[in-house]
Formats: C-alpha cells, structure tokens, sequence
C-alpha cells in the first residue's frame, strides 16, 4: 500500500551536454537555470541532436521526487499520462524498477512527454521540453489514492498549465476526504502565470516546496500560507517556515557541481520520506539535503 501518491507529469528526460557549437546554444544560455520555450519545430530539431551519449530516465518533476523517495524504502505510486509508444514504455518499465506503483493512464495514438535538459560546463541546466500526453490531469486522482490507501498527495505545479481547474478541483477534494498535500511550485512562470489560482489553492496545502525566485513572485499573504513552506536557496541552503516559524539550515558540502537538475526534486523526496513519517522537520531537512547533494554531484537527475 502506497503512503504518498505523486501526481504529476509523466516525462521522459535526456541529459544533454550543452556546447558551444550546438545551433540553439545563445538561445538555451540566455535561459540558463530555467524553462526556454521553444516551437514544436525547434523542439523536433533539438530531439534529433540528441545522441548516444544523453543520459536518459523517467522525470518530471513528482516522478523525480518519487524515485528518491523510493529509493530511501518509502512506498509510493505515481499517477500520470503516457502515450502508447516506446518513451511511454520506457517511462513505465522505470517506475517498476523503482519499486513504484504504476498508476499511469496510456493515451492510444498519442506521443509521450519528453524534455531535454543542457547542461552547460558548470553544471547548470536549460529544460526544454514538449508534455504532448502527458499534460492532461487525471480527474480521479483523489479516489485513487482512497482507494489504494495513500494518506498523502503530492501534486506538482507544471500540471496547472493546460488544467488548473481541476488541478485546483483535486486539491481542495483531497482536503475535504481528509488526505496531506504536498505540492511542489514547480517553475517560476508557472508562478507567474496562476499566481491568483495558487492563493486560491494553498490553504489547503499541508508542505509547500519552492525556490527563491518563486516565493519572491508568489508573496503569499499570512492568511493564505501553507502550515509549512520549504524554500531552497541553492548554496544558501533551506529556508523553512512552521506556522510563521523561520529557521535556516546550511547547505550540504559538494565537492563538485555536475548538474543540477533535479536537485529540487531530489530534496522533496528526501524531506518527504521522513516528514510523512513524523521524523520532524530538522531530519527531513537533512535527508533531504543529502539527496539534493548528491544529485547536484552525478549526471543523473534523481537518485
């Protein structure tokens, strides 16, 4: 029986090195460390520069979180939305190896999400990607996760674009069956964009995650805060805030800077696992931390 059920985009990533001859490479650098938004044609000709040599696994950003968590021995299951092709088959085949239930809907004649993560020399990611199936909610997640026992939800904030009213329909269903949610920001133009729908949303939240620049953007009023609000802050370490509370915890030694994508995913998963175990928030912090660290200093974007 799972503990925490993730709800989230089901995408498949590769890890590319990002290199000065690459033909989109002022593009991808004006927006490193974030989302660069590109065509459908552009995307279609950064897919075919990625060769042998990318490093490839099942993402997004729950299903991230969800390996680490995983990975750490908790129980969890992962809803979400593949196509019937070979990425989406692949994607499945991940979670199983994973040990983490497999809650995914198959889309017939659809494609499966997918996105690509430049790395730059220093570490530092430029995400593009295209959802294509995997950008459509689940409308029954909260049953679901009744029915397989699950006390918590985690929802990740990608998914309000293309379906934030059920989005914001799940979570306040969620709060009113009596089931946690966690929920991840997730992107700073996400923020941006459904600033008015996430003050709508948080009330109900029980652990909120995000960064800097997304907690900058959402200034969130008292009466609209989550019990609990994570803020990563990179080599600054963790800010946390408990019913108004606020500690700063350090960040984790790196000997190294690979690559940072997933770092964030990483550190939920991390906090998670022992939060939902009522571990407190100083070890959950710590757990996570080390899980973050140890992504930033692999190629890999997960544990």
């Amino acid at each position: 029986m799972p503990e925490l059920l993730g709800l989230g985009n089901a995408i498949v990533d590769f890890g590319v090195p990002l290199c000065p001859d690459n033909p989109f490479y002022a593009m991808l650098a004006s927006d490193k460390g974030g989302f660069a938004h590109t065509t459908q044609e552009e995307f279609s000709q950064m897919l075919a520069l990625v060769g042998p040599e990318a490093v490839r696994s099942c993402g997004g950003s729950v299903a991230n979180s969800l390996k680490t968590y995983a990975k750490l021995g908790g129980k969890c299951a992962f809803a979400g939305r593949t196509g019937d092709d070979d990425i989406g088959r692949f994607f499945a085949g991940e979670l199983e190896e994973y040990g983490i239930g497999n809650c995914l809907s198959v889309a017939e004649g659809e494609e499966s999400g997918c996105a690509i993560s430049w790395i730059d020399e220093s570490g530092e990611k430029t995400v593009c990607a295209k959802r294509r199936a995997a950008r459509f909610v689940r409308s029954d997640a909260v049953n679901l996760a009744l029915e397989q026992g699950a006390g918590w939800l985690f929802v990740e904030g990608y998914w309000l674009d293309g379906s934030a009213a059920i989005v914001e329909q799940t979570v306040c269903m969620a709060y009113a069956a009596g089931l946690k949610v966690a929920f991840t920001l997730a992107d700073l133009k996400i923020v941006q964009e459904y600033r008015e729908r996430l003050l709508r949303i948080l009330p109900y939240v029980s652990v909120l995650f995000g960064n800097r620049r997304e907690y900058e953007v959402m200034e969130i009023p008292a009466g609209k805060a989550p019990r609990l609000m994570l803020k990563t802050l990179g080599k600054d370490g963790v800010e946390s805030v408990y019913r108004g509370q606020v500690c700063r915890y350090d960040a984790e030694a790196v000997s190294k800077t690979v690559n940072t994508t997933g770092a964030g995913d990483a550190f939920a998963g991390g906090f998670l696992y022992e939060y939902i175990r009522h571990r407190g928030i100083v070890r959950a912090v710590k757990t996570g931390q080390q899980c973050a660290a140890a992504v930033v200093q692999s190629a890999e974007s997960h544990l």
